[in-house]
C-alpha cells in the first residue's frame, strides 16, 4: 500500500493567534478543532457534545468546525449547542480554502467520523504538530497506527472523546510528545516526496522483475 501524499511543507507549525481571536476566543481557552462538510457520517453532533461536557467540568473550552454547511445538520448542531448552553462557544466557519492556516490555532483535532476514508486533515493536523483524537472508523487506525501517533477511541462514543480529551489537557509531556512524534511520522511517511518515492520504487521494481523474467 502506497499512502496518499499531503503537501505538507506548506501547512504553518507555529499558532499565530488569528483566527481564535477573530472568533472572540482568549489566547488561553482550549480549542477542539474538527475539519469536514456537514454530513451525518462526520458525527459533528458527537464534538458538541464533547464541548458541552467539557465545559460543564470548568474547562473555557471552543469548538472550531470547518466545513461547507448542509441543512437540517447545521441547524441541528446549533440547537444542540444552544440546549447544552455552548452557543458562544461553537464557531462554524464554513468551508475555508486556508484550512491549513487554521490548524495550529487548535488545541487538539477531532475526528469523529463512523466511518472514514485516509483521512488529508487528519494527516494535515499531524503536520501542524495538532494532537489528534480520532475515531476507530477506518482510516484513522491506519494513519495512527493503532494510537502511537495519536488517541483512538471507540466510534459514537462520547465518553471516550471526553476522555481522551481530559488525557491530553491533564498531561503536558504527553501532548509535547504527541507533537513531536506525530509530525515526524507524517513527515516521513505522508508527504508527496515520500509517495513519489514509494511509487518509484515499485516502478523499479516491477521493471526488474519484468527484466528477470524475460531472461530466464
Amino acid at each position: 500500500m502506497i499512502p496518499n501524499g499531503v503537501e505538507l511543507s506548506a501547512v504553518p507549525q507555529e499558532r499565530n493567534w488569528t483566527f481564535r481571536r477573530s472568533l472572540g476566543i482568549s489566547d488561553s481557552a482550549v480549542v477542539l478543532g474538527a475539519i469536514g462538510n456537514f454530513r451525518v457520517g462526520k458525527r459533528h453532533d458527537l464534538l458538541v457534545e464533547t464541548l458541552i461536557r467539557l465545559r460543564a467540568t470548568g474547562v473555557d473550552a471552543h469548538a472550531i468546525i470547518i466545513g461547507e454547511h448542509a441543512e437540517p445538520m447545521h441547524r441541528e448542531l446549533m440547537t444542540l449547542a444552544q440546549m447544552g448552553g455552548v452557543a458562544t462557544a461553537l464557531h462554524l466557519p464554513g468551508f475555508r480554502t486556508d484550512v491549513a492556516d487554521w490548524l495550529p490555532d487548535f488545541d487538539v483535532f477531532l475526528s469523529t467520523s463512523d466511518g472514514e476514508g485516509f483521512s488529508l486533515a487528519l494527516v494535515q493536523a499531524m503536520g501542524a504538530r495538532v494532537p489528534v483524537i480520532a475515531t476507530r472508523s477506518g482510516g484513522p487506525q491506519e494513519i495512527l497506527e493503532e494510537g502511537r501517533w495519536g488517541s483512538l477511541v471507540p466510534t459514537g462514543n462520547v465518553e471516550a472523546l471526553l476522555a481522551a480529551v481530559h488525557a491530553l489537557l491533564g498531561d503536558p509531556e504527553l501532548v509535547r510528545t504527541r507533537r513531536h512524534d506525530a509530525h515526524a511520522h507524517a513527515m516521513a511517511l505522508y508527504t508527496r516526496p515520500s509517495m513519489i518515492d514509494a511509487y518509484e520504487r515499485l516502478y523499479a521494481e516491477m521493471l526488474d522483475g519484468r527484466r528477470s523474467s524475460t531472461a530466464a
